[in-house]
């Protein structure tokens, strides 16, 4: 499958998962549900601009107020609308990940050649070992986070 499909397909899931939120609200709450809607436009926008932009909620709120008259502040779209921007949040980080340029080593760690480290005394060919092993130790620990605050933490004010 090209990027292009699969990014097409990211896109089809974050408006599938919005729009599940949006008809899980009680009908009788239109102005929420309209606002949700017009979230869900705006992160849409931004994705599928070029360059594409992450939709956070400081952003979202620019294009639209720049958009809808009456949009909801920063604030309401981080406290009422926090699982819209965590869908479309998760979908931009998707997107960048596919379009990334492919990394050399497919485990992602960090990797020195050995034929490289033939020239050093066993001493500093010791050091480098462990320096490596604890900056593949302190990346696999920072992707976790990642992962952990892109789940759960909504997108920051910058």
């Amino acid at each position: 499958m090209k990027p292009g499909k699969r990014a097409h397909q990211i896109l089809a899931n974050a408006k599938e998962a919005s729009q599940k939120i949006i008809d899980d609200l009680p009908i009788h709450k239109k102005v929420q549900r309209l606002n949700a809607e017009r979230i869900v436009a705006a992160c849409e926008s931004l994705i599928t601009a070029r360059p594409i932009q992450e939709p956070t909620s400081t952003a979202v709120e620019e294009v639209g107020k720049l958009r809808y008259p009456k949009f909801p502040a920063t604030q309401s779209l981080l406290n009422r609308y926090a699982g819209i921007l965590r869908i479309w949040r998760t979908a931009f980080h998707n997107i960048v990940d596919l379009t990334s340029p492919v990394p050399k080593r497919d485990s992602g760690e960090l990797f020195i050649e050995p034929q490289s480290l033939q020239g050093l005394d066993a001493g500093t060919r010791a050091q480098i070992e462990l320096m490596m092993a604890l900056l593949n130790e302190a990346n696999r620990d920072r992707n976790r986070l990642r992962q952990i605050v892109r789940q759960k933490i909504p997108a920051p004010d910058v």
